[in-house]
């Protein structure tokens, strides 16, 4: 991903972004129905509804999901405060998947 730029980075980054909270809400499901540790159960239910929004996001962003309204046609893209808004919405979403993965991933080892 790292050598791409511009449209194609997007489409990498939304692409790996998908597969994250993908295996992140299939973990988090795993752990519900077969974890033993409460508090790591108590997380991946808290962590459920935030993980599919996320996932919801994405699929819309990337128009990967049917029956999804169609919206602008990428025209509101171009707006400025629109791609603002839409990045500044991408970064926290990797900030938070990549929080929640560590926080799963110490729990599972300790």
């Amino acid at each position: 991903m790292s050598a791409k730029s511009g449209s194609a980075f997007d489409a990498a980054w939304l692409g790996s972004q998908l597969t994250g909270h993908r295996q992140a809400k299939a973990d988090g499901q795993r752990e519900l129905s077969q974890g033993s540790d409460a508090q790591v159960k108590k997380l991946a239910q808290t962590a459920a509804p935030v993980i599919q929004m996320h996932l919801d996001m994405l699929q819309e962003a990337t128009g990967s999901v049917s029956g999804v309204a169609a919206g602008t046609g990428g025209q509101a893209a171009t707006r400025p405060a629109a791609r603002t808004a839409l990045g500044a919405t991408l970064l926290a979403l990797g900030g938070l998947f990549a929080a929640g993965s560590l926080v799963l991933s110490r729990r599972r080892t300790a």
